[in-house]
């Protein structure tokens, strides 16, 4: 009898182990997804925020979860050309995403997973813009990890 009880503790002990661990592998592998997604994004909307210029984004009503602006593309000599029509980024927080629309060449990609409006548009008028990714998933039962990046983007362009 005694040796029942020390198995049934020995397997319960086993069985939990076995769930903590399949839970922390869960877990790991959503928050590196995660990561990598964060990066991804905040890595594209840094690239097309440094060809633009913070009157650009002004002109547009930005907002926390919206900016669109024009990119510059030559130069003439004496001013920046800019493109014909603009890059927007807008946060639908019902879903969840970040969409990029390319109206230059009508090209859209979605970003999923975001958990919070991206944009710090307080800055604009010290010629920075400050974004911050926050992502978050289920990754096993009620645990939803969370990662987030953050960077200031100088203006090179004014």
């Amino acid at each position: 009898m005694m040796t029942l009880l020390v198995f049934g503790v020995i397997s319960g002990s086993l069985l939990l182990a076995f769930g903590i661990t399949n839970t922390s592998i869960a877990v790991g592998a959503t928050k590196a997804a995660l990561q990598a997604q964060a990066r991804t994004a905040i890595n594209w909307i840094i690239k097309d925020v440094r060809q633009t210029s913070s009157s650009q984004i002004n002109n547009n009503t930005p907002a926390g979860d919206y900016i669109k602006f024009k990119v510059v593309t030559g130069h003439d000599g004496m001013n920046a050309t800019w493109s014909l029509d603009a890059i927007e980024y807008s946060y639908d927080e019902d879903i969840d995403t970040l969409t990029r629309t390319d109206h230059n060449t009508g090209k859209t990609f979605q970003f999923a997973d975001i958990a919070e409006p991206p944009f710090d548009v307080s800055t604009l008028a010290e010629n920075y813009l400050t974004i911050t990714i926050t992502m978050r998933k289920q990754a096993i039962g009620t645990i939803s990890p969370e990662v987030s990046l953050s960077s200031e983007v100088k203006f090179r362009n004014g």
